[in-house]
C-alpha cells in the first residue's frame, strides 16, 4: 500500500508538557500545587464546558482564572499575572521532531496531527513548537467535540487532508488511540518514549521516538 499522509497525535509524540517549570511558575503564585490547578481545571471545563473555538478559548481562560482568584483569595496582582500566563511556552518538542516532520513534508507526504487536546489552539501550540509550517491539517477533540479512539474523529482528520483512511500512517502514544485508528483501516502504531511498550499484542513494533520511525516510514516506501 503507498501510504500519501502522516498523522501525528501532539502529547507524547511531538511534544512535552514541562511540569518542572509549569509547577515552579505556579508556586509563587498559588497556594497549591499545579496538580491541584490541573484538577480545579477539569472541574472548571466539567461545569461551564470546555472552549470549541479560540474565541470561545479566550473567555474560557478569562473565566477561569477568576475562579481560580475568587477560590483561593487571591489579590489583583496575582490575578493580573495568572490572566496572562501562555500555556504553549512550557510545551516543548522532542529533539527530533522537527527534522523528522520537515522531512516528511519535503518528501511530499500530507502531515497531519489528531490531539485530543482540551483547547481549540492547537493551531498556536503547534507554531510554538516551530512545525505548523509543515502542517496540512488539525483536529482536536475540542474543535471535533469528540475524541480518540472513537472512528469519527480519524475520519475527520482523513477528511481534512483529502485522504482516506487506508492511505495513512497514524502515531500515537496510547495503545487505544493506535487500535482506534486501525479500527478505521490506518495503518497504526505505538510512540513509546519510556521504552517499556516495544511491542503491542498483536506482536506489531512500538516506536522509541520519531527517528525509529521515520526509518520505518522510509523502509516501507522504498519496499
Amino acid at each position: 500500500m503507498q501510504f500519501s499522509a502522516i498523522i501525528f497525535d501532539r502529547d507524547g509524540v511531538l511534544s512535552d508538557f514541562n511540569f518542572e517549570l509549569i509547577q515552579e511558575h505556579f508556586s509563587k503564585l498559588l497556594p497549591v500545587s499545579a496538580f491541584e490547578i490541573a484538577n480545579d481545571w477539569m472541574d472548571w471545563g466539567t461545569q461551564i464546558g470546555f472552549p470549541t473555538s479560540v474565541s470561545e478559548e479566550v473567555q474560557f481562560f478569562a473565566g477561569f482564572w477568576e475562579y481560580i482568584a475568587q477560590k483561593y483569595s487571591l489579590n489583583d496582582k496575582t490575578r493580573t499575572i495568572l490572566k496572562a500566563t501562555d500555556y504553549s511556552i512550557y510545551i516543548s518538542a522532542y529533539p527530533e521532531v522537527h527534522n523528522t516532520v520537515k522531512q516528511l513534508s519535503e518528501a511530499g507526504f500530507k502531515i497531519g496531527c489528531l490531539s485530543d487536546f482540551s483547547l481549540a489552539s492547537l493551531d498556536k501550540s503547534l507554531s510554538s513548537l516551530g512545525i505548523l509550517q509543515y502542517i496540512d491539517a488539525t483536529c482536536s477533540a475540542a474543535t471535533m467535540q469528540i475524541p480518540k479512539p472513537f472512528p469519527a474523529a480519524y475520519l475527520q482528520i482523513c477528511d481534512k487532508l483529502g485522504v482516506k483512511p487506508e492511505e495513512c500512517l497514524f502515531f500515537d502514544d496510547e495503545w487505544e488511540n493506535v487500535l482506534g485508528g486501525r479500527r478505521v483501516g490506518m495503518d497504526a502504531y505505538l510512540i513509546d518514549r519510556s521504552g517499556r511498550s516495544r511491542q503491542d499484542p498483536s506482536n506489531s513494533p512500538a516506536f522509541f521516538n520519531l527517528e525509529e520511525a521515520l526509518n520505518h516510514i522510509q523502509s516501507i516506501s522504498t519496499s
